[in-house]
């Protein structure tokens, strides 16, 4: 599996393979406690995943709240495993990497 994060974190990757998930996770963990992602919209294909999230955490080191604005991930899946996942910025450019129309709809979590 692979994954691809847009420049919200000090390295973008790629992250591949499993050492590459455990590393990308390891970052967030690092950094905060009572760590969560909070789906809120989702788009889904035979091929593709398309979930808007937010992610909310305490600071490990301060203890301060911290909510990320929502942002879209794009989970790629083949023969019923997931091959790739992609953060972007934009719902926009989710739906153009799944190769979906861009008034394609989201539906609510």
């Amino acid at each position: 599996m692979e994954w691809v994060v847009f420049d919200m974190l000090p390295d973008p990757g790629p992250f591949k393979g499993p050492d590459g998930v455990r590393r990308f996770w390891g970052m967030w963990s690092d950094t905060f406690d009572e760590f969560r992602a909070e789906p809120q919209e989702v788009v889904e294909t035979q091929d593709f995943v398309i979930v808007v999230s937010r992610m909310v955490g305490r600071g490990k080191d301060s203890g301060v709240a911290v909510e990320t604005p929502s942002f879209p991930i794009v989970w790629t899946r083949r023969d019923e495993q997931v091959i790739r996942v992609e953060m972007l910025p934009s719902k926009a450019e989710a739906l153009e990497a799944a190769g979906l129309p861009p008034d394609t709809p989201f539906e609510p979590v």
